[in-house]
């Protein structure tokens, strides 16, 4: 198979953002290994990224707070998969219009994000990409309610 992720031509400032809400419909083949759904800036932007942990667990990892959620993402079959992240730091995770798991990490620090790349589908320079395929991607610059969510439909 082939490998490739989308990256945005120009920087991206989140840091004008409170709160954000990443949704992708996807079919993840297998999770061997870590797998990146979203990614915001580097290792030096005070970065954060949403991944599929080996055996399909969703985790949030940034300079703020790093944690596995209870969300396994099914493989074989198209998903939609939507991660929300209030202000006050509660991350949500639907998979199909579904919470299917909830925390809290403490308050949102988008705030002190500078202005940097946003990845989707892997690092970057393609490290830890996605193992499957991508119907559609958005992002929103706050935390869709859970009726919103279940509104969506991604195709």
């Amino acid at each position: 198979g082939s490998s490739a992720y989308i990256q945005s031509s120009d920087q991206v400032n989140l840091g004008g953002f409170s709160a954000v809400t990443f949704a992708v419909r996807l079919s993840v083949s297998a999770t061997p290994s870590s797998q990146v759904l979203f990614n915001y800036g580097s290792a030096t932007s005070n970065a954060f990224t949403v991944l599929l942990k080996p055996g399909g667990a969703v985790r949030f990892q940034s300079p703020w707070a790093n944690l596995s959620t209870s969300v396994d993402v099914p493989t074989g079959q198209f998903v939609n998969l939507v991660v929300t992240i209030s202000e006050t730091g509660y991350i949500a995770v639907y998979v199909n219009g579904t919470d299917e798991g909830s925390t809290q990490i403490g308050p949102l620090s988008l705030g002190a994000c500078q202005p940097a790349s946003l990845d989707f589908g892997a690092l970057p320079g393609g490290g830890d990409p996605l193992a499957g395929a991508v119907g559609e991607m958005e992002l929103w610059p706050r935390a869709l309610s859970a009726s919103q969510v279940a509104g969506l439909s991604l195709s």
